[in-house]
């Protein structure tokens, strides 16, 4: 389990350096035998931290079938709508295996809570994909309450957000990212007072 003082990360009382490979997808888009060849290539390369997108991503490769963190309508156009009030629970049970596997490595899963395409009004809005799967406020506390609960065994580092920034610019509203993200993130310590929070904002 890691811990903070200061600036720095602290494992068994140790020093952490944070070496992360980014899988975004891997929730989503790979086999078990393929996850753990992964972790073993990355292990013995030196990496101890996975950084990881708990839901899809926007802008990924078409999951795995059954592999939708929600009951999920496609469109032939390619376009798909989420029913957030429907979690897909063989998809998260998976994410657990799959999370097992970096514990038995010794390695930091640093999961993602909630990407910039669900929320309203920022850069990402103006792409097709991300258009129908804004996730509705109300649906924010049952969501992550869900996800907090079910991998905080992991000790994970929790990236409150995913790809967003908090300033006035011409491509996002300051407010509505603020409102959100305060959301996701009061909810999350609500559940894990002692995880270790950050963000990952963009340019």
């Amino acid at each position: 389990m890691l811990t903070t003082k200061g600036k720095y990360l602290y494992k068994d009382g140790k020093k952490f350096f944070y070496l992360a490979d980014t899988c975004w997808g891997a929730f989503t888009s790979i086999e078990m035998p393929d996850w753990r060849y992964y972790l073993d290539t990355r292990k013995a390369e030196g990496f101890n931290t996975i950084q990881i997108n708990i839901l899809r991503q926007w802008d990924s490769s078409k999951p795995l079938a059954g592999r939708e963190p929600f009951a999920i309508k496609e469109h032939e156009d390619g376009a798909y709508e989420y029913d957030f009030t429907k979690i897909n629970e063989s998809y998260f049970d998976n994410a657990v295996k799959m999370l097992e596997e970096m514990r038995k490595r010794e390695m930091v899963p640093a999961l993602v809570l909630l990407w910039s395409n669900f929320i309203p009004d920022n850069w990402i809005a103006s792409y097709h994909a991300a258009k129908n799967n804004l996730m509705p406020f109300d649906q924010i506390r049952p969501y992550v309450t869900y996800v907090v609960n079910k991998f905080k065994e992991f000790h994970p580092i929790w990236f409150v957000s995913g790809d967003v920034g908090f300033t006035d610019n011409e491509k996002q509203d300051r407010e509505k990212a603020i409102k959100y993200y305060r959301e996701v993130l009061n909810t999350a310590k609500e559940i894990d007072p002692e995880g270790i929070y950050t963000f990952h904002i963009n340019g």
